[in-house]
């Protein structure tokens, strides 16, 4: 017997793809290539926003997870 699965998919994502270029360059873990290929990631990964049940944007982090506690929470309730 198939059970159909409450998933619950959230996309997060950054203010803009320069925030996230500064973020990455920030973070100093990653090489200039791989830094290449997470922004050119992102160009196709945005375009899949409107497949999640949520989107939000990480302008700040505690509001963010403010946002997904609020998220998971009102799933957990309903």
């Amino acid at each position: 017997e198939f059970k159909e699965l409450n998933l619950l998919k959230i996309f997060i994502l950054p203010p803009s793809k320069e925030e996230l270029e500064k973020r990455l360059i920030a973070r100093n873990q990653d090489g200039k290539d791989s830094i290449k290929n997470r922004l050119m990631a992102y160009s196709q990964d945005i375009k899949h926003a409107n497949e999640y049940d949520h989107v939000i944007v990480n302008d700040n982090v505690e509001k963010c997870f403010k946002e997904i506690k609020k998220i998971i929470s009102d799933r957990l309730n309903s």
